[in-house]
């Protein structure tokens, strides 16, 4: 089987994401950070493997699963809206679902469909492009440990932003040199 450059990006979104969880579930132990991860894994999959006739299935599914779990914590705790992480998982989980419309549905072409996917993604990832830099600016401890954690916590932070916008661009321009 060979890939289109496409689906080799996505790999690279995926393999950082699945590293960086399995790695940090390795070291803490602690289940509930993988499972919680679970939804974002299988998205990134599904456009890893988009010729599969299940992967739009699979996007949406794992949107709704994202979806659910915004819901669930929101009914815990309601606060949670009011700060600027529940604002940020807000604006993930709105982009994830025009992604999903659109992967599904209706294509990227549509203006009104792929402005909000990159506008609410391009936004995401500018934070935590910014809180990445701030991060690393802050590093007090030369611990290569710590420095690796954070960066890899941070590229994993950036890269279902990064996915979406990547994916949005080379599906709505359908370039020859693309599916090579």
């Amino acid at each position: 089987m060979r890939l289109t450059k496409r689906q080799w990006i996505m790999f690279s979104f995926f393999i950082i994401y699945f590293a960086t969880i399995m790695l940090l579930f390795a070291l803490t132990g602690y289940i509930e950070y993988l499972l919680s991860n679970i939804a974002v894994i299988l998205f990134l999959a599904a456009l890893y493997l988009e010729n599969s006739p299940s992967s739009s299935y699979v996007v949406v599914l794992s949107t709704i699963m994202e979806v659910v779990s915004l819901f669930f914590g929101i009914i815990e705790n309601p606060g949670i809206m009011l700060t600027f992480f529940g604002i940020l998982e807000l604006v993930k989980v709105v982009a994830m679902g025009y992604f999903a419309y659109a992967y599904f549905k209706v294509g990227f072409r549509r203006q009104n469909v792929f402005i909000p996917i990159v506008v609410l993604s391009g936004l995401l990832g500018l934070y935590y492009l910014f809180t990445m830099i701030q991060t690393m600016m802050s590093i007090y401890s030369f611990n290569i440990l710590n420095i690796t954690i954070i960066t890899l916590i941070s590229l994993k932070d950036l890269a279902l932003p990064a996915a979406i916008i990547t994916f949005t661009f080379f599906k709505r321009k359908q370039s020859n040199y693309l599916d090579y």
